[in-house]
């Protein structure tokens, strides 16, 4: 009874397609992952330079104003600080201020990605 269970060869071939199949599974998984965090820092980036233009452009001082509601809007994302991952160009010409905001991360695997914003306002009123 005992060597019937010894030559059973099932087991070791469902171990052997599970074990091929982990890494194809984790590649998958980690692209996800990598997938899911470029398109939430990308949103994240886009919002963040919308939000210092619409602060700045009220502001009598516009860029400063910018810059600083762009450094608060991110509080508490790993190196959201005017480091070399975070650039914050931001001019004011002609009654339009233009806020570009470029952030850079590691991705899965040290792959590094950089993401960028950009948005522009019109100043209608002087404030």
């Amino acid at each position: 009874m005992h060597i019937g269970i010894l030559k059973d060869k099932r087991g070791f071939s469902q171990m052997l397609v599970i074990a091929a199949l982990v890494p194809v599974i984790m590649l998958v998984l980690g692209g996800m992952i990598n997938v899911s965090t470029v398109t939430s820092l990308q949103t994240f980036v886009q919002e963040s330079a919308l939000q210092g233009t619409r602060v700045g452009i009220r502001s009598e001082t516009p860029v400063e104003t910018a810059r600083a509601a762009i450094l608060s809007f991110g509080e508490g994302i790993a190196g959201w600080s005017l480091t070399d991952r975070l650039t914050i160009n931001a001019t004011f010409a002609s009654q339009t201020l233009t806020v570009e905001v470029v952030y850079e991360f590691i991705l899965l695997g040290g792959l590094f990605h950089t993401v960028s914003g950009r948005s522009s306002m019109r100043m209608v009123d002087l404030p």
